[in-house]
């Protein structure tokens, strides 16, 4: 599969920040605020708006926060982008608001758990500050419908992330720690990718396992509980042993397509390698 981005693909990723106003009651309240994270709203930022409902995200370049800079996505790949996230539960279906001309997205703070207004934030934030992430998913999942999306957003992750500290998944392409995790998991470990796919569908773990705002650790506390053990701290390395430049051969997609059962998991995996082999 050829995976080239176009300049302005790639050009745009120049920077890490976002504009975002507090949706509420009083419209005076409601001004532009520009930051190089969401954290300053997400971590109480919004206590101060009695009446504060939600986010409302806009595009850097849509404010005077980087005059002249444009969405690099067009609108018809951001509507491909948001409507896949929402089909895999990244982003909320019935909850979220988006505004495809404009591309903004308007997010609840009441009715959503904390680490899916992350998730959701994310999203968004790919789609205008690092479009190559959503840009190489879209791309590899029109030219291969067998990948999964979870394994395709692996492998765009661990091309392109260079934000450690803005994703809910430990992959990047800066061989770094991912942020609120203690050790290093490689690129080529499916076990988070699989994790997060049963985790973010499963509204009865998402109710247990609502940790805090970072969907890392909520993630990491459910692979916990299922004792899986990542390779560096421990001696499970079976479910690692996959090479890089083989993360979107399609056949993987069964893991993604597995139960809540580690047992399951391994076995599948297991047949998967075997029949390769042949």
């Amino acid at each position: 599969m050829k995976l080239e981005p176009p300049a302005e693909i790639i050009e745009a990723q120049d920077d890490d920040l976002v504009s975002y106003s507090v949706i509420c009651a009083d419209a005076q309240n409601a001004r532009v605020s520009h930051a190089a994270c969401y954290s300053t709203f997400l971590d109480g930022g919004y206590g101060r708006y009695t009446d504060a409902t939600g986010i409302r995200c806009y595009p850097c370049a849509k404010t005077n926060w980087h005059p002249g800079k444009k969405s690099v996505l067009s609108n018809v790949m951001f509507t491909r982008w948001m409507k896949l996230c929402r089909a895999h539960n990244l982003i909320p279906r019935d909850t979220v608001e988006i505004t495809v001309k404009k591309q903004t997205c308007n997010f609840p703070i009441e009715s959503l758990k904390k680490h899916q207004i992350y998730t959701a934030l994310c999203c968004y934030r790919w789609s205008q500050n690092q479009p190559v992430i959503p840009w190489t998913i879209l791309t590899i999942l029109k030219a291969n419908p067998k990948i999964h999306f979870f394994q395709a957003l692996q492998y765009a992750l661990a091309t392109h992330c260079f934000q450690t500290g803005h994703t809910f998944l430990p992959y990047n392409n800066r061989d770094a720690i991912a942020y609120n995790l203690n050790y290093r998991i490689p690129n080529t470990n499916f076990i988070p990718a699989i994790v997060a796919n049963l985790f973010l569908g499963n509204d009865e773990i998402l109710r247990k396992y609502n940790v805090n705002f970072s969907t890392i650790a909520s993630i990491e506390a459910y692979w916990t509980q299922l004792r899986f053990i990542p390779p560096e701290v421990g001696n499970a390395k079976k479910l690692n042993a996959v090479n890089a430049d083989d993360i979107l051969w399609d056949g993987w997609a069964l893991l993604f397509e597995t139960g809540p059962c580690k047992d399951e998991i391994t076995l599948i995996y297991d047949r998967i390698v075997k029949d390769r082999k042949k």
